[in-house]
């Protein structure tokens, strides 16, 4: 969605993109690399352990993520921040088995 959307509409779902374009283009790269990095090493059976290290990438994403809402006042729109982490924690945990 962050590629996809104008960056009007975008704002009117997310304030926090409104004025941000660099950010919001960071963080749209970096949720792209994450989410590719859990699908495909396993969807491929190449590089498994990779996925491991892609968890730990959208661990810190959603930390940061929920810092920077938190600070701007937007606590309640963590929501979705939290689940991912706890999948991603869950993920984590399960390829250390």
């Amino acid at each position: 969605m962050k590629f996809l959307m104008p960056a009007d509409k975008l704002a009117g779902m997310w304030p926090w993109t409104a004025g941000s374009y660099k950010l919001v283009l960071i963080t749209g790269v970096l949720d792209a690399l994450v989410g590719l990095g859990l699908i495909l090493p396993g969807l491929f059976g190449i590089m498994p352990q990779l996925t491991f290290y892609a968890a730990l990438g959208t661990i810190a994403l959603m930390i940061g993520a929920i810092i920077f809402h938190v600070s701007r006042g937007e606590g309640r729109q963590t929501g979705i921040n939290l689940i991912a982490l706890v999948v991603a924690l869950f993920i984590a945990w399960g390829r250390t088995l």
